[in-house]
């Protein structure tokens, strides 16, 4: 089965980077490659490693290969996309938001208006790469904000704003008439505050328990964890009709794999490297934005 691998430049200077690559596997081959600067990115290529006249045992080197091309390109200058059919405008895009909607982590926000940021933020950094289980450290990070104001949600609330290119992507998705939601292990009312600036159609968040107008060092109902939200993306594809193929999820945490490997396509983004590791898609250099001149590229190709 053929797989087609989409680069993401920068810089023309990196091409030199590609004919590397060439030579190194040299069952690549180049499809096509824009011929003039786009608006995020300097250059895209597609490229194709066919196995279709190979024996099962050179398939298995060709998986092998990938894994090989991989570890080049996480070290190289180039964003990249590896997908087992040519890609098509996704019609669901489900997003992460803490480090992927917005720059920050909100609980540890949360915590610096309780006095406890450094202990949240610790614990916080080990469950993104994946090093804690992140139901008993959402708890643990939870517990220590007990007794803080319920008006210090909606002041942190207000002082949000996007990641570069994500209301440009957003923008982009919704003129093609695609779904956008959210599933997060963060919290709703930051997420809600996000749908005021995004229509997104649906929202999988955590809640906040309250006691008295303060925070009770609770979460109010079942975690949004890892499970919960490839659940939430499996439920919405149902739920509009889709195949998978159809759908795109974009995460940069250890709680984002199983999502991103639900989706037709999971996008790694400025994501811990675990998840670059696991991930077939990885944008590490340049902005989520550099997916609007990919998308556009898909349209001409198709």
């Amino acid at each position: 089965m053929p797989f087609y691998l989409y680069l993401l430049g920068y810089h023309q200077a990196d091409q030199e980077f590609i004919q590397t690559l060439l030579k190194v596997f040299p069952q690549l081959k180049i499809i096509s490659q824009t011929s003039q600067k786009l608006q995020a990115c300097d250059f895209i290529v597609l490229l194709q490693m066919d196995t279709k006249d190979q024996s099962p045992s050179q398939i298995k080197t060709s998986h092998s290969e990938w894994q090989a091309i991989k570890e080049l390109l996480l070290n190289g200058p180039f964003d990249f996309i590896k997908s087992n059919y040519l890609l098509r405008l996704p019609k669901l895009v489900v997003f992460d938001m803490d480090s992927t909607l917005i720059p920050v982590e909100v609980i540890d926000r949360l915590a610096a208006k309780a006095g406890v940021e450094s202990k949240v933020a610790t614990i916080t950094e080990a469950a993104m790469r994946g090093e804690l289980d992140f139901n008993q450290s959402l708890i643990e990070r939870v517990k220590l904000l007990k007794g803080l104001p319920q008006n210090s949600i909606g002041q942190i609330a207000q002082e949000l704003t996007f990641n570069p290119g994500i209301v440009e992507l957003c923008e982009y998705l919704l003129v093609a008439k695609a779904k956008l939601a959210i599933a997060s292990g963060g919290f709703m009312p930051f997420a809600q505050q996000l749908q005021k600036s995004i229509p997104f159609a649906k929202i999988k968040a955590n809640q906040l328990a309250l006691n008295n107008q303060q925070l009770s060092g609770e979460v109010d109902g079942i975690i949004i964890n890892a499970e919960e939200k490839a659940k939430a993306l499996k439920l919405w594809t149902k739920e509009y009709a889709l195949s998978p193929r159809q759908t795109m999820a974009v995460g940069d945490g250890a709680n984002d794999l199983k999502m991103l490997q639900q989706a037709g396509l999971g996008i790694a983004y400025h994501a811990k490297p675990k998840v670059n590791q696991a991930a077939d898609a990885v944008i590490q250099h340049g902005e989520i934005n550099a997916l609007v001149d990919l998308f556009e590229q898909l349209e001409q190709l198709n």
